[in-house]
């Protein structure tokens, strides 16, 4: 009797840790901006989630006037999304880069629905921040606009 509870007891936290993890990874894959100018690719690391630009709509335009600012030309393969860890919910404890401004935002992610991935990046208090609306992106190829 007692190693049948015990089995049973092993098996309910093997699956709730699984079913975590599998909520967990839904961020994981393409997302494209609401403007449909930047493709971000997330993955994991070491239990951590991140997302790096794979693809932008090239508008030529860098701002030389601040140092903090990434020029257009690198881009590509930046991290904008870093540290994120998975916790009721909702990716937190992470950092959003904003490349146009040049600024580092505290942030966290929640899922609307598989499709739908909602970034909040604010400074200092959370109530004070901005949010965009990411949808996954399916398609087998980049876009070439």
């Amino acid at each position: 009797m007692n190693k049948l509870i015990l089995f049973i007891f092993c098996l309910i936290s093997f699956t709730k840790s699984f079913s975590q993890s599998n909520e967990a990874d839904m961020i994981l894959g393409d997302w494209i901006s609401p403007q449909k100018d930047v493709i971000v690719q997330c993955y994991k690391k070491n239990n951590m989630y991140y997302g790096k630009i794979v693809w932008f709509k090239k508008y030529y335009y860098d701002l030389k006037h601040d140092p903090n600012v990434v020029p257009e030309r690198r881009w590509m393969n930046i991290d904008v999304i870093a540290k994120f860890v998975y916790a009721n919910n909702e990716w937190s404890g992470g950092e959003i880069y904003a490349l146009r401004k040049g600024k580092t935002y505290e942030g966290f992610i929640q899922m609307k629905d598989k499709n739908t991935m909602v970034v909040t990046g604010f400074a200092y208090i959370r109530m004070l921040s901005e949010t965009l609306h990411f949808t996954r992106y399916l398609e087998k190829q980049l876009p070439s606009f």
